[in-house]
């Protein structure tokens, strides 16, 4: 039934997120670090260009 789908689709997305780094130096170590540094850099342009923050000087 449906509820089975929702319930196998749930699992694998969890599954695939399991395997994600979860700290830049855990994406270092990986055999597929460049890919992970061209999406960090990505989003943190994406960020700058929306102006999410502003920087300033420390008190």
């Amino acid at each position: 039934d449906n509820d089975d789908v929702v319930f196998a689709m749930v699992a694998g997305v969890a599954e695939v997120e399991a395997l994600d780094p979860s700290t830049v130096d855990e994406a270092r170590s990986r055999s597929d670090w460049e890919n992970w540094e061209t999406a960090i850099e990505s989003e943190l342009k994406s960020l700058a260009d929306a102006h999410t923050w502003e920087v300033v000087e420390c008190p």
